[in-house]
């Protein structure tokens, strides 16, 4: 009986040990697979504010154009006016 004890005390322990190596690789995984989506969170900021300076290049060049266009306008406009019939 005294055997039979210490075979399966042998056998727990060799359990918890294997149970222990598996939450140490588990813990390794997780911190791998954390550091890929820390990675993945930057590089989405940095399109973000990429696209957002693009955005921002844009609606001035658009705001450039309309002021152009405005001017062009209002110089035909007056243009106009001198050769009224």
């Amino acid at each position: 009986m005294i055997s039979a004890l210490k075979l399966k005390v042998c056998k727990a322990n060799k359990a918890m040990k294997y149970a222990g190596n598996v939450v140490v690789e588990g813990s390794n995984a997780l911190k791998e697979t954390l550091g890929a989506f820390m990675k993945i969170a930057d590089s989405v900021e940095g399109f973000t504010k990429n696209a957002m300076d693009v955005a921002s290049a844009s609606l001035d060049q658009i705001s450039k154009v309309i002021v152009n266009v405005s001017t062009i306008a209002e110089s035909i406009s007056r243009e106009m006016t001198q050769f009224k019939v």
